[in-house]
Formats: structure tokens, C-alpha cells, sequence
């Protein structure tokens, strides 16, 4: 038996078009407030079958860039942060495709941990069509969504984008150095 990591990455998305999300600083008083680490073990278990991504490209892409950095759970900054932006008196709607493996779980967990510092947080499951209606299209439905990579796929490997409608709208794919952050938040590659 030969043991590879399939290139899949698990990641949540900050809506930047929801008006909960709109601005920087709200966005990372998100970010602040999870412990990456205990999202993705939480969910998945041990290092024996997935670990804590860094980025959301994966490390069998040839644009993987190891010297990238998550953000460190900061409570006392996202408190800061939801005060500053008034997120304390906003509901923030997460959503996740029930027909994926682990996503409901940790959508729980993420809820859990905004929940702690103070923020409404409230979980949407959606089949996959309804998910696919809110998440590929720009559209406020939603302030966090649950999402995966298909491994090994064409806008992960190659300087070519996937066809539409998988890249529809084409930006939502690009990154650049610590950029990524802002909008994508990698929780976790899969290692077998």
C-alpha cells in the first residue's frame, strides 16, 4: 500500500460581497477569533490524515509557497476588531455542502468559536445545488462558506484557470503572497 496527499484542501471562505464581511477589519476579526489547529483536528483527527494547510493551493501545486504564514488566533484583537466593526449586532450565516464528508462538523466548530468571542453565528446546510447557487456567484447570501478543492485540479496545477462556470468569477482563484487571507482561510490538506 502506497500512502500520497491528494492535493485536497479544505478551506472557509470570507464572503467579501455580504455587508457582515465588507471591510478588511471584519474579516479578520473572523480569522483572529479561530484556532485553525483545533478546527482541523477537531474535524479530521490527527496528522495521519490531514494537517493544518498554510495556503489555499496545495503542496503537490507547482505555485505552493511554503514560506507562507497563517494568522495565530489573537482573542483579545478580535474583540477589538467586532467591536470597531459592530459584528457583535450582526448574525454571521455560515453555509456547507451536506453532501461533503466532515463539513458539517466543521461548520459546528466554527460557529462554536465565533460563538465564544461574542459574535451570532448561524449554520446553513445546503444541498449541493443550493450551495452552488450561492457560493459560484457573486452574491451576499452568505457571510462564511465551507469549501473544498478537488484534488489535483487544473486551477491548482497550472497557470491555465479551469473552465467556467468552475471559476466563475475568474478572481475568486487568484492569489498573491499573504493576499489570500483576506477572503480564503485554509484549514486543512488532506495527507492520505
Amino acid at each position: 500500500m502506497v500512502s500520497y496527499p491528494d492535493g485536497r484542501i479544505t478551506f472557509m471562505e470570507i464572503n467579501p460581497n455580504s455587508e457582515a464581511m465588507s471591510t478588511m477589519e471584519a474579516r479578520q476579526a473572523v480569522i483572529y477569533a479561530l484556532d485553525l489547529d483545533a478546527l482541523v483536528y477537531g474535524t479530521y483527527g490527527d496528522e495521519a490524515l490531514c494537517r493544518t494547510a498554510t495556503s489555499i493551493l496545495s503542496t503537490v501545486s507547482m505555485f505552493y509557497n511554503p514560506e507562507i504564514t497563517n494568522y495565530k488566533q489573537d482573542l483579545d484583537k478580535a474583540a477589538q476588531l467586532i467591536e470597531q466593526t459592530g459584528l457583535k449586532d450582526k448574525t454571521i450565516k455560515i453555509i456547507y455542502n451536506s453532501a461533503r464528508v466532515g463539513q458539517e462538523e466543521l461548520a459546528t466548530m466554527i460557529k462554536s468559536q465565533l460563538d465564544a468571542v461574542g459574535l451570532n453565528a448561524q449554520i446553513d446546510s445546503m444541498e449541493t445545488a443550493a450551495y452552488f447557487k450561492s457560493y459560484f456567484y457573486a452574491t451576499d447570501s452568505y457571510d462564511i462558506a465551507v469549501c473544498w478543492t478537488i484534488p489535483a485540479a487544473s486551477w491548482v496545477c497550472s497557470p491555465t484557470p479551469a473552465p467556467a462556470p468552475i471559476c466563475t468569477p475568474p478572481t475568486r482563484w487568484i492569489t498573491c503572497g499573504h493576499s489570500w487571507i483576506v477572503r480564503w482561510i485554509p484549514l486543512s490538506v488532506r495527507t492520505s
